[in-house]
């Protein structure tokens, strides 16, 4: 009997496993800022509010964007945008997050001259984003 429970128990271990998955971390720690999102990395969030999955990507550079090169190619105007969790924006999809609907509105206005780039990061304080603005 006893052997029959730890067997049962071993099995909903299991499927709650593979039904809940463990939440993926896209951050790690920094010696200067603090919080960054690991360069390159991939997964799926799930704890959006709508119930769904969607793919966050983290370029190389660490932000949750498109690649950009560091120099500027010309005629190009840039916009840094630094935020918190609202800013990085992983319980939506990258096409739907604020800096990517600027960047397309500014670009739709003004001959696409615009880049805005989206360097929030979840449970960053105002000191961390001072911190992360002065390493850029």
């Amino acid at each position: 009997m006893f052997f029959g429970l730890i067997i049962s128990l071993v099995f909903i271990e299991i499927v709650l496993c593979i039904l809940y998955p463990a939440p993926h971390v896209f951050t790690q720690g920094d010696p200067i800022v603090g919080v960054v999102f690991k360069p390159g990395d991939s997964g799926w969030y799930s704890a959006a509010p709508d119930g769904l999955r969607h793919k966050v990507i983290i370029n190389s550079k660490g932000l949750r964007d498109k690649e950009y090169s560091y120099s500027k190619p010309d005629g190009i105007f840039r916009i840094l945008i630094i935020g918190d969790s609202v800013t990085a924006g992983l319980a939506v999809p990258r096409k739907k997050l604020f800096t990517e609907v600027l960047e397309q509105k500014l670009n739709d206005m003004k001959n696409g001259n615009y880049e805005v780039t989206n360097a929030g990061v979840p449970v960053i304080s105002v000191e961390e984003e001072i911190r992360q603005l002065l390493k850029t």
